[in-house]
């Protein structure tokens, strides 16, 4: 089963970690600030590891002309792991892993899980404002 094997990719393990939990769009541009082209190529072998199960897998067409836009390869890469998820194929893929915590960007505490609490503290905040300009000394 494809799901025992551990493969070292920082990328790879850093995208499916908190795919879900952070917005795409967030999730992709901090990918694109902290990986360069090559360690973006190389993450490509999600596409190697999704070849044991093709069968049952029904992946977008991806142009082979993306290849050399880092953007464009990590979208393709993004797609496959949102197809994979979609179609509740996840258990076939391996556990990727880091080769340590410095090879993976940090996410600041305002995205993903903490979100909704920020939100509500900035409402919260609002509100005094309101009422200590509502009830301040004239």
């Amino acid at each position: 089963m494809a799901a025992d094997r551990l493969v070292v990719s920082d990328l790879l393990c850093c995208l499916v970690y908190k795919f879900g939990k952070i917005p795409l769009k967030e999730l992709k541009a901090v990918l694109l600030d902290f990986y360069d082209a090559e360690a973006i190529a190389e993450a490509r072998l999600l596409l190697k590891d999704v070849e044991a199960f093709k069968a049952d897998l029904k992946l977008p067409y991806m142009p082979a002309a993306r290849r050399n836009d880092t953007t464009g390869e990590l979208n393709d890469i993004v797609t496959i792991l949102s197809t994979v998820d979609e179609q509740k194929l996840y258990g076939r893929l391996p556990k990727y892993v880091s080769q340590g915590p410095d090879n993976m960007p940090s996410i600041h505490m305002g995205e993903g899980d903490l979100n909704c609490l920020l939100s509500l503290i900035r409402k919260l905040g609002k509100k005094l404002m309101e009422w200590e300009l509502r009830w301040a000394p004239l």
